[in-house]
């Protein structure tokens, strides 16, 4: 029988620091579970009222839990961290508006708190009568011991991690972390069962929390210099974002959001680089500018903010001049597409203007802004995946090769993204792309 891990709320933490002893060892791909205390560290409770509030030791809030040190690893190395479940373990939370705290503080000097329930079956938290707010547990806080012996307040994030805040960490998703000490030594606390991005009143829905994690070592991530993520895995993640692949994401912490913004770019291009073979640096920029999303993911845990950069795992439809509708064009770890007959729905395309050149290819063309009926009228109409394709104009290749006429422009990963001089333009979906 594999050996069970077990960290108990019994012994909070209110720094970081690369000098904070372990107190359990654990081998890699071995589930630990954390009971894990509210950001209050016990002292809110269902019968909190605002009163109670002013009498609240703020220095003890955002507790952590751990540290947790995983064998054979050691500075240089990325720790990876799964979310195999998260569970709020009592079915009650709390928001609260603490003064001087927030991000209009200024405009909101009172304490105010709110109560929550809910079954162990919920899907949404009811905030009050006609507003429900959807249930996504995750953890604010997770991150690795600094190079540095600190200590460090819990508060702020840090490029180790840390107090990130991040609402798209939830179960299923993977977290990356840079390793500066041997055996990383993790901690995490602050459950919350729902947030917006940027958390931007200052507290979360925050609720005690079970947690499973996963940890794995990876020395094949030489990029991860600040907390990445990956939410392929994760379905409230996926639900939210990008689909079934899920995306790809990176943290930027400072002080300046904007030199968070800069910071979180910068980390999303290096990753790019690094791992679709082929691309440069400023493809990887301008790639960024028209595929990926910049957040802030927490802009009220000072004197440090956290920007996101994400970008989606799922590869992105490559659409491209050939040279006759009957290429059938194929990809490595992409879809195979070739002129068929098939039914399809009736929908309104919209199709920018056609270059004469192009106008004169084989195959029938349709006027522009018609609606056009079902693939019967036209052999090489095709539909996959919800796009709509014109063959004898274009091809789709989802990941891998890029074809311009037949011939491979680009290869990148066949889990990854492709991307291609755009050129003229064609419709898919009924969407201009």
């Amino acid at each position: 029988m594999a050996p069970s891990f077990h960290i108990t709320s019994a012994h909070p933490t209110l720094h970081w620091s690369s000098k904070t002893k372990p107190i359990l060892t654990v081998p890699p791909n071995e589930p630990v579970t954390f009971d894990l205390g509210d950001s209050s560290g016990g002292q809110i409770t269902p019968n909190t009222t605002t009163t109670h509030l002013a009498t609240l030791d703020l220095a003890t809030f955002d507790p952590i839990y751990g540290p947790v040190a995983i064998s054979g690893t050691s500075p240089g190395s990325v720790l990876e961290i799964e979310f195999l479940s998260l569970t709020p373990s009592s079915g009650w939370g709390w928001t609260a508006i603490l003064p001087g705290f927030g991000l209009l503080a200024d405009e909101f000097p009172n304490h105010v708190i709110k109560h929550f329930k809910w079954d162990d079956d919920a899907t949404h938290i009811v905030f009050k009568p006609g507003i429900k707010v959807p249930l996504r547990p995750f953890l604010g806080i997770s991150g690795v011991a600094p190079a540095e012996e600190g200590p460090f307040s819990t508060i702020p994030p840090l490029e180790t991690g840390g107090n990130i805040d991040c609402k798209h960490i939830t179960a299923g998703t993977k977290l990356y972390l840079p390793i500066r000490v041997p055996g990383a030594n993790f901690s995490c606390g602050d459950g919350h069962a729902a947030q917006g991005d940027g958390e931007v009143c200052g507290t979360a829905i925050e609720t005690p929390m079970k947690a499973t994690l996963r940890f794995n070592i990876r020395k094949d991530m030489p990029y991860v210099t600040s907390p990445h993520y990956d939410t392929r895995g994760s379905a409230h993640a996926r639900a939210q974002q990008a689909g079934d692949g899920g995306v790809y994401a990176v943290l930027g912490i400072d002080s300046d959001l904007l030199e968070a913004s800069r910071k979180a770019l910068r980390a999303l291009i290096a990753y790019l680089v690094a791992t679709r073979g082929g691309l440069e640096r400023e493809e990887a920029y301008m790639l960024c500018s028209i595929a990926a999303d910049l957040k802030i993911a927490e802009i009220v845990d000072m004197p440090n903010f956290a920007v996101s950069a994400s970008i989606p795992r799922k590869p992105i439809p490559v659409i491209h001049p050939c040279n006759s509708a009957k290429d059938i064009i194929s990809a490595p770890g992409g879809n195979v597409v070739e002129p068929v007959r098939r039914q399809a729905p009736r929908i309104h395309v919209q199709q920018p203007a056609i270059p004469a050149a192009a106008a004169s290819d084989q195959g029938r063309r349709q006027r522009p802004d018609v609606e056009q009926d079902d693939a019967s009228q036209d052999p090489y109409h095709d539909v996959r995946d919800g796009w709509v394709l014109y063959q004898p104009t274009a091809v789709i290749v989802s990941c891998g090769r890029v074809y311009d006429r037949g011939r491979p422009r680009s290869t990148f990963g066949a889990d990854g993204l492709a991307v291609h001089d755009v050129g003229e333009l064609r419709c898919a979906a009924g969407v201009v792309v």
